[in-house]
């Protein structure tokens, strides 16, 4: 499975019912409640195996994962 912008936002709607109609790539996932903090575990499982890739604890922050552009260029910059 490829990790891109269209299948992210597709899983945002289908798996936490997110209305991706609402979402660019800068509205913040978490700070602004569209995700909680239960979201993150399936969401770093989600991005590690559609990118694959391996998520470090330490980089499990709303830094790397608080909007849909930070998310694209922390996947971005591990697999560069």
């Amino acid at each position: 499975m490829a990790f891109n912008r269209e299948k992210m936002l597709a899983y945002f709607s289908e798996d936490f019912g997110v209305d991706v109609d609402d979402i660019d790539d800068e509205t913040l996932l978490f700070t602004d409640g569209y995700l909680d903090s239960f979201s993150v575990v399936d969401l770093v499982t989600y991005i590690e195996s559609s990118a694959d890739i391996s998520v470090d604890p330490s980089e499990v922050n709303l830094d790397n994962l608080d909007s849909v552009g930070r998310i694209i260029s922390f996947v971005g910059a591990k697999t560069a």
